[in-house]
């Protein structure tokens, strides 16, 4: 429903497929075809019951807004609802009418329709203009037999009203055991499983948040293994619409997706069903099975155009891709896959799908309303469902980080992939080294202090795209300090010197900083870091990501708080002279070209990567500080890798069982 001051929209929206765009007609029959089922079998009052009942749950346990948009919303409220009602009148719904409800439906009509259909097959048959953003378009009336067929609409039994909604939770204690501590607690360590709890002693919410990370070594093995998983992952939420529209209508949400490492399951909602929803779903991802071939093409060729579409991304999002693509030890490419699901079958699918359920580690974390015997229960339930036998700790391998040389200078420069683009991206990050806390602190600091005078200087000034962005970056327990800019008016090349003058600048500028400046900086970053979660899903989410790179220090950013508060001028400069402009300097850059700028061409001074990659592989830890930058133009990226040295595993963090 789209709402205006003195109308309304009632809007349907369908994603079809290529096949799909054949029937559109089929497609709004179908439409159609419910709407008059719906009005002819009238809608029940329990249906009205039941709406009305999650309506007053979300009202009652809905997470706080921040004053100034509680305020602006209670503002608008004030003109459309009496006094009474200004609180909760958008919220609750109070008596059924029936009437007003047949009089919605009666509108809902063909001839009040306006259908719109949106394809990259109509380019060259829309001719029409529209005025304010020129999009080509093309207007007709619909045909009067349509019409009249659409108004009269044959029922069929593949269509049928909803059932009453087995979600809907009744159970809104709080428990009365909660675990000890501010931080999770590990509850179970062992081969096959690692089970982390922590109960919401804060926002004392009825809701529950289920975290879910399955482990196997068959996700990343090749391209056609990621493909693989990738449908199985579609294919499960595919199959699992008719439940968890439900579920999402009584205040459940769930995502599912996959890492290099895991499948990770997260569900969130009200703690009385939401271990309902979750089991639901491990049960419908373990007992997988498509018998319908129509089913697996379709999925396939979804998956393939999301593939086909990368390319039509924003340069800016190309650099990002390619650089992880550069630093990272295994890292599928897209091309790579896009010709590795040209031959992938349903039968693939399916013992792909076996395969990777056949062994599994799982890691496990419950937060929320729940207790340490619950959450050990639902775990257990959830082995149980799973029925895996443990991967063996060798067998979970993780990303490791390809270990630049300094000072070395690298570039990968190519053409946009979207050959229409206008505009060019530059991705440059600084590697810095294995993550530590006084290194991540420092870098904190460096970005803070770059980051206005970065976007003022390269944005405002020198208008040199949009897209101005600089921030610390970490990744494989590495850490990185990183600059993004996208345009339209200058190559990266040229941007790349620009911001090589603005550091020589920035120093300058922030070796003249006074103490108080300096320290107004030093309390935003703290400030930032201590910032206490707004709800008990962001305290989840922080804690998730913990215990999802296996490091587990749930106090890291008031540890990193109290590093930053140490931090003087000095530390910055000498940082910024070892890592940005001085010997340990280890930048990579990628430059995406827009069909306006070409390729510069290699000057003979410069080592091309195919005379260097030897040498770089043996002295890359072993150069003088005061030597000269070399500067490697990259041309292959798995030829550059296979020369590089690689930094180890990231560690896992110390762990221990609740006594």
């Amino acid at each position: 429903m789209k709402e205006y001051d003195d109308w309304s929209l009632f809007c349907v929206e369908v994603e079809a497929t290529e096949a799909g765009l054949k029937h559109v007609d089929e497609i709004v029959d179908a439409i159609y075809q419910y709407l008059h089922l719906v009005q002819q079998d009238q809608i029940a009052p329990w249906v009205f019951d039941e709406t009305q009942s999650i309506a007053l749950m979300n009202f009652r346990f809905r997470s706080k807004e921040t004053p100034i948009n509680y305020a602006t919303s209670l503002a608008t409220r004030m003109q459309l609802y009496p006094v009474q009602h200004i609180v909760a009148g958008s919220s609750l719904l109070y008596t059924y009418n029936p009437v007003q409800v047949e009089s919605i439906l009666s509108q809902l009509t063909p001839r009040r329709m306006r259908l719109t259909v949106v394809a990259k097959d109509f380019e060259g048959k829309a001719t029409d203009v529209e005025p304010w953003y020129g999009t080509l378009y093309a207007e007709s009336a619909l045909p009067p037999s349509l019409i009249q067929r659409w108004e009269s609409p044959a029922r069929t039994e593949a269509l049928f009203c909803p059932h009453p909604n087995a979600f809907i939770p009744h159970n809104f204690d709080l428990v009365t055991t909660p675990t000890p501590g501010k931080v999770p607690v590990l509850l179970r360590d062992d081969a096959a499983a690692r089970l982390w709890v922590k109960t919401d002693t804060t926002f004392l919410k009825p809701k529950l948040n289920i975290c879910l990370a399955l482990h196997s070594p068959l996700i990343y093995q090749s391209p056609t293994s990621v493909v693989l998983t990738d449908l199985l992952v579609r294919a499960i939420k595919d199959q699992l619409t008719e439940y968890t529209y439900d579920a999402e209508l009584a205040g459940m949400r769930y995502s599912l997706s996959f890492t290099a490492t895991a499948l990770e399951l997260y569900g969130g909602g009200y703690s009385d069903k939401l271990p309902v929803l979750v089991q639901l779903i491990v049960a419908n991802m373990v007992h997988f099975n498509m018998t319908d071939d129509e089913t697996f093409h379709r999925l396939k060729d979804k998956t393939k155009r999301s593939y086909d579409n990368f390319e039509r991304d924003d340069p800016y999002k190309h650099a990002l891709y390619f650089s992880s693509c550069l630093l990272e030890d295994t890292k599928w490419m897209v091309a790579e896959k896009a010709a590795a699901i040209a031959h992938v079958t349903r039968a693939d699918l399916m013992e792909h799908a076996a395969a990777l359920f056949r062994e599994l580690f799982v890691e496990a974390y419950y937060h929320g309303n729940v207790d340490a015997a619950t959450a050990t229960t639902l775990l257990d339930d959830a082995l149980a469902t799973i029925g895996a036998r443990p991967v063996f700790p060798s067998q979970r391998v993780k990303t490791r980080a390809v270990q630049l040389a300094s000072p070395v200078e690298y570039v990968y420069a190519i053409p946009e992939l979207n050959v229409e683009s206008v505009n060019s991206g530059l991705y440059t990050c600084f590697q810095l080294g294995r993550e530590s806390m006084h290194l991540r602190a420092t870098n904190e600091v460096f970005a803070q202090l770059l980051r206005e005078p970065c976007f003022n200087q390269l944005r405002t000034l020198e208008q040199l795209g949009y897209i101005v962005f600089s921030s610390s970056h970490r990744a494989h327990g590495i850490e990185y300090f990183r600059m993004i800019v996208q345009s339209d008016v200058a190559s990266p090349a040229y941007v790349e010197r620009s911001i090589e003058l603005f550091f020589r600048l920035v120093r300058t500028d922030i070796a003249r900083l006074t103490s108080d400046e300096f320290q107004k900086n030093i309390q935003a970053v703290v400030d930032a870091l201590l910032d206490k979660p707004k709800a008990a899903s962001e305290e989840c989410s922080r804690f998730w990501s913990e215990i999802s790179a296996e490091t587990y220090l749930f106090t890291r950013r008031q540890d990193l708080a109290a590093v930053v508060r140490t931090l003087t001028i000095r530390d910055i400069l000498t940082f910024f002279d070892q890592f940005i402009l001085g010997p340990n300097r280890a930048k990579c850059s990628v430059h995406l070209l827009g069909h306006q700028h070409v390729v510069p061409a290699l000057k003979s001074e410069l080592r091309d990567v195919d005379a260097v990659l030897g040498p770089l592989a043996s002295i890359a830890l072993d150069l003088k500080e005061n030597a000269t930058p070399a500067i490697v133009h990259i041309k292959d990226i798995r030829r550059f890798k296979l020369g590089m040295p690689l930094f180890p595993e990231r560690p896992s963090g110390p762990v221990q069982l609740a006594k």
